[in-house]
């Protein structure tokens, strides 16, 4: 464990400095009033494995009274930010090693100026989606998620940092060779691609199954709560005493 741990902690380090330099893309790549967007950077953690629990986030009074259209259509919201999400994505590693030619960056901005259109028609302007993301943040659950998700004493805070382990967006097999060089510094590893090839294409896979496992099983836990929580209201009760009445 303690050998898994460094290397979490290696790869914590790697990725804060990767999350850095992206989001500096981003702030410099966009216009003022698009710099919001830097944020949605591993917004829903490594390989978005939150993003299917956080309806239940949006389906609360903060998300009902500050943003009703996110709140009545969670599924569409999350579903347009993921879209919004690859473009960036794109545009990111492009960005850092070299767009392939002038005519794909053209057409990432007409994507990404389509998805952003979209957003805003149905769901307000930029400051409704910037009020949504910014109240994702706040939430119980994304806050409990990136707090034990950074927490290396805890098991699962290892599998989630070894899900993801080039960054956010980042493929390994897409790291330019000169690039490559450099993580075996980062890493302190010997000049090798073995270690890189078995955390990337093993590892990484074995981990993301049993974090999106266990995620599960607190979804389960934390819906029979919330049920066995709705019966000691008093509508809940009287329900529950109607219930046994029909037996």
């Amino acid at each position: 464990m303690d050998a898994l741990k460094n290397i979490a902690k290696t790869i914590s380090e790697y990725k804060a400095e990767r999350l850095f330099k992206d989001q500096k893309i981003i702030k410099s790549y966009f216009t003022k009033e698009r710099q919001y967007l830097s944020h949605l950077i591993g917004l829903f953690g490594p390989k978005n494995v939150l993003l299917p629990y956080l309806e239940e986030a949006i389906k609360t009074k903060t998300f009902q009274l500050s943003s009703p259209l996110v709140y009545n259509h969670p599924a569409e919201f999350l579903q347009k930010l993921e879209a919004v999400q690859q473009v960036l994505g794109e545009i990111i590693e492009s960005e850092a090693h070299g767009w392939p030619n002038i005519k794909e960056r053209g057409f990432a901005n007409k994507r990404f100026a389509k998805l952003e259109d979209d957003l805003f028609s149905k769901f307000g302007g930029r400051e409704q989606i910037q009020s949504a993301l910014d109240n994702i943040k706040k939430s119980d659950m994304h806050k409990s998620f990136m707090k034990e998700m950074n927490d290396l004493g805890s098991e699962r805070g290892i599998l989630l940092q070894l899900v993801e382990p080039w960054g956010y967006f980042h493929q390994y097999k897409r790291i330019p060779f000169s690039s490559q060089e450099m993580l075996y510094h980062d890493f302190g590893v010997k000049n090798n691609d073995r270690f890189f090839k078995n955390l990337d294409q093993t590892v990484s896979s074995k981990a993301l199954e049993i974090v999106q496992e266990k995620l599960k099983n607190a979804a389960s836990v934390r819906e029979a709560q919330q049920k066995i929580e709705g019966i000691f209201t008093s509508e809940g009760l009287q329900d529950f005493k109607n219930t046994l009445k029909e037996k």
